[in-house]
């Protein structure tokens, strides 16, 4: 990377799903060549906020990284869309099948959330194109008192 960055190849560094002494080490090794990583992207949703607890958000903070979500909506299970259907009706494709939430345990033990998020957000089933859900959670992960923490949206749309 830092031959790249020396070359002129590349303006920035990021990495992707590293734990936290990975970090910290990607970025003292920049920070020797005069470098500095700037993100770490990771999976972090409602359902999964590993990264406040296992060190890596920490890090980032003090490292003055940013942290870019990935799967925000858990693999679309906090969009609602898979809990308006009875979970003997759900039918999932490719890597969602073997994702234990979209089993219809997984369906039961995620409804009372996208519940609750729909209630919050006003949620009628009339206004599916923008779904509720999908908002509240949006302005719950950028507005976690971090300007660091990105979501980025699938396809750039």
């Amino acid at each position: 990377m830092t031959r790249l960055a020396e070359r002129g190849n590349i303006k920035y560094i990021g990495v992707s799903n590293f734990n936290e002494k990975r970090m910290r080490r990607a970025d003292a090794r920049l920070r020797h060549n005069g470098l500095r990583l700037i993100s770490n992207q990771v999976s972090y949703s409602l359902l999964n906020r590993q990264i406040e607890s296992n060190g890596v958000l920490p890090a980032a903070k003090e490292l003055g990284l940013s942290i870019i979500a990935y799967s925000p909506l858990a693999q679309g299970i906090l969009s609602g869309k898979f809990h308006a259907q009875t979970p003997e009706s759900v039918r999932v494709s490719g890597v969602r099948r073997y994702l234990r939430n979209f089993t219809r345990k997984g369906l039961e033990r995620t409804r009372p959330l996208v519940t609750l998020l729909r209630g919050i957000a006003g949620h009628t089933e009339s206004s599916p194109r923008r779904s509720p859900p999908v908002a509240r959670f949006i302005q719950w992960g950028g507005g976690r008192g971090d300007p660091r923490c990105h979501i980025g949206r699938a396809g750039g749309r």
